[in-house]
């Protein structure tokens, strides 16, 4: 999951290489994010589905990767 500037697409891009290195045949690589640019055409991405909730500003990292 990747969204707004806290993770660039270079790490979903880093983590992607990182995988297919160490795993034997496709892996299907899947990344929800609200921008996709700059990712490898091999990594699937999908919109951030609606949430349905406010996402507390304190704690902003962990609840939309709960939420899924």
């Amino acid at each position: 999951m990747k969204w707004a500037t806290v993770y660039p697409a270079e790490d979903v891009n880093r983590l992607y290489r990182m995988v297919r290195c160490n795993v034997t045949g496709a892996p299907r690589f899947i990344c929800f994010t609200d921008d996709k640019t700059g990712l490898r055409d091999e990594v699937e991405s999908f919109p951030i589905p609606e949430l349905g909730f406010e996402i507390p500003s304190d704690v902003p990292g962990k609840w939309p990767k709960q939420a899924l």
